[in-house]
């Protein structure tokens, strides 16, 4: 490719890279721009995957998400968020053909960016806020377990 070509090619794609992201889309870094816990990578499924392991695992992240619940309560500034998770979450096999229920791999991951957005220090002005999304994540995998039996 000669450089005429490739100079041309980048300014036809310039204007959409230059446009920013799509709207809706949140850019902003919480605090530190990291978060500590283990990144939920399960491998999942809509349909087609193991239904005791998932109900198994519905039941440990409700576990997992009372226990932080409880512990922001105490004390919202705390940073024993997210313990039980990241166990949770190591022993789940990424090479598997032992996929996980699509909708329990989402509440494992809604409730780890809760509890980073905690440990980055959002919401800690609003702790009902936060009571009220771990409130939501325990309802919902109390609702996957019993549908999955």
């Amino acid at each position: 490719m000669s450089f005429r070509t490739a100079l041309l090619l980048s300014l036809a794609f310039a204007p959409a890279c230059a446009s920013g992201p799509p709207e809706g889309v949140r850019t902003e870094i919480v605090r530190g721009g990291s978060c500590s816990l283990d990144v939920v990578d399960w491998p999942a499924a809509e349909r087609d995957f193991n239904r005791a392991r998932s109900a198994e695992l519905a039941a440990k992240l409700e576990a997992a998400a009372r226990a932080d619940q409880q512990a922001f309560a105490a004390d919202p500034a705390t940073r024993a968020l997210g313990a039980e998770l990241t166990a949770i979450n190591r022993g789940v096999p990424r090479d598997s053909y032992q996929f996980v229920a699509h909708d329990v791999a989402s509440l494992a991951l809604r409730l780890r960016q809760l509890d980073c957005a905690l440990l980055g220090g959002a919401l800690r002005s609003e702790p009902d806020t936060a009571q009220r999304r771990y409130q939501s994540i325990i309802q919902e995998l109390t609702e996957q377990r019993k549908k999955l039996g």
